[in-house]
């Protein structure tokens, strides 16, 4: 009786990590940003679903040379995360720069959601 249970629930929370990810990668700014002739209201994060290792040690680096990468948790670091935006995403990263400052906390956790 317990094995069944715990193999119920132990499919139950594999579904709900995949729906979260695959149903919510869809980030809404409180107010659209434009940026170079372009206006943005939200983000696409399913790139993020099959972003590589490579892609993090890139948008690291890139952190590190802006002298941003000494930060112990460089995952938490604004900068990494919009460097990292930046590599999933195929963006500028100053487009993440401009944001309103009330998207800044949500956008980092949403980018460490797929961390």
């Amino acid at each position: 009786m317990e094995d069944i249970k715990k193999n119920i629930t132990e499919e139950e929370k594999k579904d709900e990590v995949s729906s979260s990810v695959n149903n919510e990668n869809i980030f809404v700014l409180s107010k659209p940003v434009k940026f170079e002739g372009k206006t943005y209201e939200k983000i696409d994060f399913s790139p993020f679903l099959d972003a590589t290792f490579e892609q993090i040690d890139t948008a690291r680096r890139q952190t590190i040379m802006l002298g941003a990468g000494n930060d112990y948790y460089m995952e938490r670091s604004y900068t990494f995360v919009a460097n990292l935006a930046s590599e999933v995403l195929n963006l500028p990263v100053e487009l993440f720069l401009k944001f309103p400052i009330s998207d800044a906390m949500p956008f980092r956790n949403m980018v460490n959601r797929f961390l």
